[in-house]
């Protein structure tokens, strides 16, 4: 039997834990969108990060939550925790990078059911396009590409055979493990190289890309929506030295006060996992005037919890059925009923 990783067994331990103790849970989502499928590539893959959640799917779960939980902004929902003032099923949604269909796709649906988001944006992408999607492109979703490629990433030689769908794959993984720590420079270097292998034009935009200023402070009107910091160039932070994430938390936080005209307290740690931030990391986001910080960790927020960790459910594409499934598994069985259309205690 193979076995259970640290972080999975710190996932069962923080589920069971969860069981006994009052708590709420922060959801994390990307992307409201239908993945696009563009035809011709052979290894062509509609959402292979599975940011995607579609537009059904998104209200289908904002619906479920209205009706069964309690969606609270995320900063009365850490500052009740804190106090011990938690009402069941309390939640929160936040959203991470910054992508254009935050603002067309969701927060219409966030709009229509009254209930609060938190967006994190990392600024150095604004009104451009993710490295992450043009790496997609490039390795994905090119007509025909050569059997091999050999590429330099930071001083480091790699050699790939591509060999069909798969092939294309093992690349997309491999690339993506060795960009995460790169310097913006490097990054661009990297995907203007692969752009001459695959024969695809750089610069592919459409709505995968970042929101613009404007766009953000469109996003932030009416006070719905609360805006967060994500970093500018969204690194694994605690690969930096110090003055280098020093400056990425509070670069993101200073280019986003200025466009919106509004004091920024919410972070969220690029990756978000074990070995991308550190004890200094969240001391760094303490020190720059944040108030509270999100994680990608799996777990469920209570009194104790450390607020600059604040643990967060990744949320994939899936039924209303299928989420609730899900959050019972933390809050305890039938904690949710999704067909039940009676409104939770303290939601209207």
């Amino acid at each position: 039997m193979k076995a259970l990783s640290v972080e999975r067994l710190l996932v069962r331990g923080r589920r069971v834990h969860s069981r006994f103790v009052s708590g709420a849970l922060i959801l994390l989502y990307h992307r409201v969108a239908e993945p696009e499928t563009r035809p011709g590539g052979a290894g062509a893959s509609p959402d292979p990060y599975a940011l995607c959640v579609s537009p059904q799917h998104f209200e289908e779960h904002l619906d479920l939550l209205r009706r069964n939980a309690h969606p609270m902004p995320l900063a009365a929902l850490v500052a009740a925790a804190r106090q011990n003032a938690l009402p069941p099923r309390a939640v929160a949604i936040t959203f991470d990078d910054g992508y254009l269909d935050n603002l067309l796709y969701a927060r219409p649906l966030l709009d229509r059911y009254m209930i609060p988001a938190t967006v994190f944006i990392a600024t150095g992408f604004c009104g451009g396009q993710f490295w992450w999607d043009e790496l997609v492109r490039q390795v994905l979703q090119a007509p025909q590409v050569p059997p091999v490629l050999e590429l330099t990433v930071a001083g480091q030689c790699y050699r790939w055979q591509i060999e069909g769908t798969e092939g294309r794959r093992r690349l997309l993984r491999g690339l993506h493990a060795a960009m995460r720590a790169l310097l913006p420079g490097q990054r661009e270097q990297v995907l203007d190289e692969l752009a001459q292998w695959s024969g695809l034009a750089r610069n592919g935009t459409d709505c995968a890309r970042a929101l613009t200023p404007d766009e953000i402070v469109r996003l932030a009107d009416g006070g719905l929506v609360e805006i967060g910091a994500h970093t500018v160039n969204h690194p694994p932070l605690a690969q930096l030295p110090a003055q280098a994430q020093r400056q990425e938390v509070a670069a993101s936080k200073k280019d986003l006060e200025e466009v919106t005209g509004r004091l920024i307290a919410s972070f969220a740690y690029p990756y978000g996992l074990c070995g991308d931030y550190s004890s200094l990391t969240t001391e760094l986001v303490r020190e720059a005037g944040l108030a509270r910080a999100c994680t990608a960790r799996a777990g469920i927020l209570w009194r104790g919890s450390d607020v600059y960790q604040a643990p967060r459910l990744w949320v994939r594409d899936c039924s209303r059925e299928e989420l609730a499934r899900r959050l019972n598994s933390w809050w305890g069985r039938d904690s949710l009923r999704p067909g039940d259309a009676a409104a939770a205690e303290g939601t209207s």
